[in-house]
């Protein structure tokens, strides 16, 4: 960071949520020792933010340390539909009752008097537009603002991502092996993060993973079934994808069968689109920038499903991505009901 006065905003965003919490650890290791560090950091929910509460975490001054952290996640993705945090009982609120985009103008408005002894984060694990007005406010102020978009890694890029993570790590993967993997795997940074970890183990960290290491231990059966099961999808067979469905999970974890569903249909969607743009078949490799195998089973499969119900399902796995982080349903029951009905 090219900064001889360090920044006091700090806007990261994308979907490499594992590259953001990565560098979260890089500042708050600058804050000292674990104790004196969690003494200095802050969380604040962006559901339950008050610009009160806010300046007061921002302006307090750190207890033994040369700085403090201030975290907000999710804040500048959601103000437009958020008003501000109701008063308790007994308590008279100190924000006005106005709508998101005047709280963020008030936040942006208050942001050159965080002092230097403070650093605000504000974290999107989702890209912001670049028309953002946080975006815009950070460039009219670069002595003060530092921004940073993590992408997840794509296409061609994956296996020199793996072997940056393997070392990482504290272990190797050889060049051979990390394209196996990504082909295999695909681009969902964590499932690739679980698969790296798993490898190196296995490996003892003493040697580089080898292509044979990931035949033994990755589940390329999980892929192989996810394919066979959205084939059942396509065919309107929903006893067969339900039984591919359940002999998927009993191979791998409920949490990477279904991150790796999420992957499948994402790319069908991506598939339908391009297809229906007048991209050849042929072509679908390179414009998905997937492996050529997939993209052969991915053009097969497109056809099955029209975009319209390929958007539903997107957004239907999307509902239940967020059901089962606030813990309204259990993943393997939503994963069954879902299959029940694309294939109904």
């Amino acid at each position: 960071m090219p900064f001889t006065t360090p920044p006091v905003v700090y806007i990261l965003h994308g979907d490499d949520d594992l590259a953001i919490d990565a560098f979260l650890s890089q500042l708050t290791s600058k804050l000292g020792d674990p104790a004196t560090a969690g003494m200095n950091t802050t969380r604040l929910e962006s559901k339950a933010l008050s610009l009160s509460g806010l300046r007061s975490a921002c302006l307090t001054a750190p207890f033994l340390a040369r700085r403090r952290l201030v975290i907000v996640e999710g804040f500048l993705s959601g103000f437009s539909s958020r008003k501000t945090k109701p008063p308790s009982d007994g308590e008279e609120s100190s924000d006005p009752p106005v709508q998101g985009k005047e709280i963020l103008k008030q936040l942006l408005e208050f942001l050159p008097e965080i002092p230097a002894s403070t650093a605000l984060v504000l974290l999107e694990k989702k890209p912001l537009p670049p028309t953002h007005p946080a975006l815009r406010w950070a460039g009219e102020n670069p002595a003060l603002a530092y921004v940073k978009q993590f992408l997840p890694p794509k296409g061609s890029a994956l296996p020199a991502w793996i072997l940056r993570r393997a070392q990482a790590e504290g272990g190797e993967f050889t060049p051979q092996a990390a394209q196996m993997l990504a082909s295999v795997v695909g681009d969902d940074p964590r499932l690739l993060s679980q698969e790296i970890l798993k490898l190196l183990t296995h490996a003892g960290f003493a040697r580089a993973v080898t292509p044979e290491d990931i035949a033994v231990l990755t589940p390329e059966s999980v892929l192989t079934g996810i394919f066979d099961m959205v084939d059942a999808i396509g065919g309107r067979d929903g006893s067969r994808a339900l039984r591919l469905l359940r002999k998927t999970v009993d191979q791998g974890n409920v949490g990477g069968v279904f991150a790796m569903v999420v992957r499948q249909f994402r790319l069908l969607l991506l598939s339908r689109e391009a297809l229906d743009s007048g991209i050849p078949a042929a072509r679908l490799a390179s414009a998905l920038n997937v492996h050529p195998f997939v993209a052969q089973k991915l053009a097969l499969q497109a056809r099955n499903f029209n975009l319209s119900s390929l958007e539903q399902a997107f957004r239907r796995l999307r509902d239940i991505d967020e059901s089962v982080k606030s813990g309204r349903i259990e993943l393997d029951a939503a994963m069954e009901t879902l299959v029940a009905e694309l294939a109904s």
